[in-house]
């Protein structure tokens, strides 16, 4: 499916936008937004495949910004039983993971950290 009719489809599912498709070079990126935007951050997802040495570099959308209060990541292998961690956090809009196996599919997301009372006076 093309990117234009992804987009069409979503826009066309709800009057409220739950998710974005945006789209830099070749990468298209999915952005979905929190049914309750005071309570919860957005969401950055996407794939990237480790090297021979079983490391990788995601990209975030070209729009997302770093957050005061952190990330929680969440990685998955595809097609593997192998684990995947994320070994350098997000700067300047990437981040780096790695796999114990080589050439691996990593599914991702990435969700900004609600900042609280407490953690904006420290």
């Amino acid at each position: 499916m093309h990117f234009q009719a992804l987009k069409e489809l979503l826009d066309s599912l709800s009057t409220t936008p739950r998710a974005a498709l945006y789209r830099s070079g070749r990468t298209v990126y999915l952005v979905s937004a929190p049914q309750k935007p005071q309570l919860e951050g957005w969401s950055y997802c996407g794939e990237v495949w480790t090297d021979a040495r079983g490391r990788a570099v995601a990209a975030l959308p070209p729009f997302a910004h770093n957050h005061r209060a952190g990330f929680h990541y969440e990685l998955t292998p595809v097609g593997t039983e192998c684990a995947a961690r994320v070994v350098e956090e997000i700067e300047n809009g990437r981040f780096a993971v790695e796999t114990d196996e080589p050439h691996v599919k990593v599914a991702w997301r990435v969700t900004p950290l609600r900042e609280t009372s407490d953690s904006q006076h420290e």
